[in-house]
Order: C-alpha cells, then structure tokens, then sequence
C-alpha cells in the first residue's frame, strides 16, 4: 500500500490534535490570489490551498493552532512579509509570503516567491531570515516529523 501523502498527512496530523483544515479555495480563487500579488506559486503550495487551505477557525476559540502553538493560515491571509508586519526590516521581505506563524507572532514561517519562481521556506525571527527547506513540501515533510531544527529557529 502506499504511503499517504504529504497532504493527507498534514490533515490527519491536525485532526489527531483536534485542528481542523481550512476551506479549500478554487482554482479562480488562487489564480486571483497570484495575479494581486504578480507571482506564481509553486505546484506544491498550489496542491495545499487547493486541498487544504491553512487550519479551520472554531467559533468557541479565536484562532487554532497545533499542539507547538504553530498556526497554518488560509488562503486570504497569505501575503508578503511587509503587509503581515508592516515594520519588519528583513530584507526582501516583498518576497518573503507569510503561510504561517508560531506563538501569535513568536515568528513566522515563509516561502519567497519572485515571479514565477520561488520555493524556499524560511523562518522570520529577526532581521535574517534563516533557510529551512528548499520546497513547501520538504517544509511539510520537516513539520511532520517534527525535525526541530526545521520548524525552530536556531536562536530558540
């Protein structure tokens, strides 16, 4: 039998912690996301928001967040860096699409886009970002088995 995969992973992962997934956009709704922003996303983070889109919010509790208080956001809350903290002084941070964060804002976790390339993932914790993975899925597969080097940044 074949293993899962990465995404379906990530959904039974929450749903153990009782975190639920997101609403999955539509096609029209990513390609509307894209051209506001003048990139293209990766066929991986494409097959997430299509499938997944970030964690479900609860009416009884304000945001979910799994059990390392790591929050996946949905589709409409996915922008750059300097639109989710306005006066961050990372460099490149237009490029920079926050798709997460740890702690309301400990730090953040984002894939550069530029164009239509991109794919790199990094955490934001202060001026540098640091590089943890080289593709959203490797990211994925990194949170999944909870590899602390890829989802912690080196200074915690």
């Amino acid at each position: 039998m074949a293993e899962p995969d990465v995404l379906t992973r990530l959904r039974d992962y929450w749903a153990a912690q009782d975190v639920g997934s997101g609403v999955p956009v539509s096609e029209t709704e990513l390609v509307a996301h894209e051209r506001r922003y003048s990139v293209g996303l990766p066929s991986d983070l494409r097959a997430y928001f299509l499938k997944i889109n970030g964690m479900a919010r609860h009416e009884e509790r304000e945001l979910d967040w799994d059990e390392d208080l790591i929050r996946f956001y949905p589709l409409f809350e996915f922008r750059p860096l300097d639109e989710e903290w306005p006066d961050t002084a990372v460099c490149g941070a237009r490029e920079l699409f926050v798709f997460a964060d740890r702690c309301i804002w400990d730090w953040g976790y984002a894939i550069r886009l530029s164009g239509e390339t991109g794919g790199d993932v990094c955490i934001v914790s202060g001026d540098e970002p640091v590089r943890v993975a080289c593709s959203f899925s490797e990211f994925l597969e990194r949170y999944l088995a909870r590899d602390k080097a890829g989802i912690f940044p080196q200074s915690q």
